[in-house]
């Protein structure tokens, strides 16, 4: 939706939401805020406006619509005019430094950014249309949404230098390169003539899925262009069996479409 359209409604919706500019201006920069908490310098009134306006989180927490934070940051405050309206109101937070980046920075490298930046960076995209790229934002957020997990499972991870060395051994056949053709990487994937499947054993709590996770993570990282592709079943989820290969034929590819999303094409074809 163009700009113009969206300050449109928002003064047609909310033509008195803001009264108060200033509180307005905080309450976009803070992002999420806590009402009676945050706003003790403005007027009662001025609060219990903010609130009817506002969507409410969990924890009494409140948040902005799009379409209002989209209208005070372009319209109340400018682009030219953020970096100091930053420093006047003095709040520091992911959020505002989202906003000093894409300010000072013409080449945003997505991978470089926290899932949480990533996400305030999706909340900008009508603020900086010549600066972010939804298509390529949105597919770098699902790739680090997928990635998450095994990230907090290796968080405290240390040592296994062996396993881990045995682990990347075994796999080093995979091509660890996007998917160039269709055929020839599912030649890759399922000629286990030479490669039989791997097992690896222990009682439960001895850190199976860690190291599994630890593997993964380590190999995420792009290599002269290249990325190995990574699919993960856990059969203790409902819906997955080994009797029931089909659906986890389907789950694959949808992992790999997440990681892959030039060739998503290709793989809506195979599903």
């Amino acid at each position: 939706m163009k700009l113009s359209k969206i300050v449109e409604i928002v003064r047609l919706r909310n033509e008195n939401a803001f009264s108060n500019k200033r509180l307005a201006i905080k309450a976009t920069l803070l992002f999420y805020f806590v009402p009676d908490e945050d706003f003790r310098e403005f007027e009662r009134e001025d609060i219990l406006q903010l609130k009817l306006v506002s969507l409410s989180r969990s924890g009494g927490k409140y948040v902005l619509p799009d379409e209002i934070r989209t209208l005070v940051l372009t319209e109340f405050i400018g682009i030219d005019n953020f970096e100091n309206e930053i420093k006047v109101s003095n709040i520091k937070n992911d959020f505002t430094s989202v906003l000093l980046l894409l300010i000072n920075s013409n080449n945003i490298d997505y991978n470089k950014l926290s899932l949480n930046e990533l996400f305030y960076c999706s909340k900008l995209i009508n603020v900086f249309p010549d600066k972010l790229d939804e298509y390529i934002l949105t597919s770098v957020i699902q790739r680090k949404y997928f990635f998450s997990p095994f990230e907090r499972i290796t968080k405290h991870f240390s040592g296994r230098k062996d396993d881990l060395k045995d682990l990347a051994n075994y796999v080093d056949w995979l091509p660890k390169s996007a998917i160039l053709g269709t055929i020839s990487f599912f030649r890759n994937i399922i000629n286990c003539t030479d490669k039989p499947p791997l097992l690896i054993s222990g009682v439960g709590g001895v850190g199976k899925s860690a190291l599994i996770s630890k593997f993964i993570i380590d190999h995420t990282v792009e290599k002269k262009g290249k990325i190995l592709p990574i699919v993960y079943i856990d059969f203790d989820m409902p819906g997955f069996s080994i009797s029931e290969p089909l659906n986890i034929l389907l789950e694959g590819l949808r992992q790999l479409s997440i990681q892959f999303p030039s060739n998503n094409r290709t793989i809506q074809e195979l599903l």
